[in-house]
């Protein structure tokens, strides 16, 4: 990838595509979170806040000021390597998607983590103006098939649309496919390579290609240890999942054999959607199966991505998957729900009922979706026993409001996006 450094913007889209005004009104200074994570040096979204206040003083008044020609000439890579080496070295965070039950615990099994990056702040900041300068060029290019980057409400169009869909047929199969760490995993220069070919988002490939043309240190836990240990770097491919414009980067860098697979589908009144690595394809069991195992072949060749056939589920409302031949020549689990947990298999356990999880919301037959919301509700349940025992001691109206803020968003979502017949009670 190191052929696409070298001339900064002029090399792909010239002067007009430079960045500017990266100042007060155009950088959301004041919407920086307070208290927010940092980067290795420590630095705050506190201090980037206070760049925008008036002081009635001529030299601080000239910070923004400055600090624009700053921004500009980052972007548009004008400052030595070294700074951008430097610049993108992150802390990382490794985020549980789901937690395990004590009976994985005490079998020592590993969580499945999502390792995030907490980068410098006033790299994010800028990162988040990009992105956010970029959000008409990004919806050219990835819509209707992913749905997660650019299109509002895009999720819930997503889990309405698919119930929806199986609705009226019901003869369709839906399968949730899972990528193993894209992020992380994915060609850094098959990314910038396809980035460079979309006409209205080339200009980001230098700016993106000078903070990852290195092998970035990444590193980790309150001792600020470096991930592995010796003189080599810790990332050497993918892009990193906390900075702002790599979702858009890493929904590009899937995107033709996301649209082939919508294709491939569509004449049979299906389609293929993603929020960004999550993929889900829906169709005809005689066409999706195949076309899935097409996408991951395709995906692999392509980007060296993995998908894990392991974690995929499907579900039919009416099709028997149970003996589909095209299921069991690719090996893709059937969804369920057992009394424990959401299953990807359903050939052991206690199957309580059969369906699949589609933006963190269940979709499928009455009983998957009843034990879903019930293991939900029982999970915020434990959660706040737990919290108000751990902090017992603490002001009993500051951990009502900690427990509101924390809880009220999985209610509210799960109320947004189940049918009320199963949350009325």
């Amino acid at each position: 990838s190191s052929g696409l450094g070298g001339g900064g913007m002029a090399a792909l889209g010239g002067a007009s595509s430079r960045l500017q005004g990266v100042a007060r009104g155009d950088v959301p200074w004041f919407g920086l979170r307070r208290r927010g994570g940092t980067g290795v040096s420590k630095h705050r979204n506190e201090y980037l806040r206070v760049l925008v206040g008036t002081f009635g003083d001529t030299q601080a008044d000239r910070v923004m000021e400055l600090y624009n020609e700053f921004a500009t000439a980052a972007v548009n890579v004008e400052l030595p390597e070294w700074f951008y080496a430097a610049w993108a070295i992150a802390g990382l965070v490794p985020l549980v998607k789901t937690a395990l039950t004590e009976e994985q615990r005490e079998a020592g099994v590993e969580p499945d983590a999502r390792p995030v990056a907490v980068g410098e702040r006033d790299l994010c900041a800028i990162g988040r103006h990009l992105t956010e300068a970029g959000k008409d060029a990004a919806a050219d290019a990835l819509v209707p098939q992913q749905v997660a980057v650019v299109v509002s409400g895009g999720i819930s169009i997503l889990i309405h649309g698919v119930r929806l869909l199986l609705e009226f047929r019901g003869d369709f199969v839906v399968i949730r496919m899972d990528m193993s760490n894209g992020y992380n995993a994915v060609s850094r220069s098959v990314m910038l390579r396809r980035l460079a070919e979309t006409p209205r988002l080339a200009h980001w490939v230098p700016f993106i290609h000078a903070l990852s043309k290195h092998a970035t240190p990444l590193v980790v836990g309150m001792l600020m240890q470096q991930l592995f240990a010796g003189a080599r770097g810790d990332s050497a491919d993918g892009t990193q999942q906390g900075f702002a414009p790599s979702s858009t980067a890493f929904s590009v860098a899937i995107h033709p054999e996301l649209k082939a697979l919508d294709a491939i589908l569509k004449p049979f009144g299906g389609c293929a959607r993603a929020i960004m690595d999550d993929v889900y394809a829906v169709g005809p069991a005689s066409v999706v199966f195949a076309a899935v195992q097409r996408f991951a072949d395709t995906l692999r060749e392509m980007t060296r991505l993995e998908m894990n056939v392991a974690k995929y589920s499907c579900w039919s409302p009416a099709y028997d998957l149970a003996s589909c031949p095209w299921r069991r020549q690719f090996g893709i689990p059937l969804g369920v729900v057992t009394a424990r947990a959401v299953q990807p298999r359903g050939d052991e356990g206690d199957v309580v009922g059969w369906g699949v999880m589609v933006g963190g919301v269940p979709v499928g037959e009455e009983a998957f979706v009843t034990e879903v919301i019930r293991q939900e509700g029982e999970a915020v349940v434990s959660y706040i026993e737990k919290t108000l025992l751990e902090l017992r001691g603490s002001d009993h109206y500051g951990l009502w409001a900690c427990l509101q803020y924390c809880c009220q968003s999985k209610f509210d979502y799960m109320l947004q996006h189940v049918p009320p017949s199963f949350t009325d009670h």
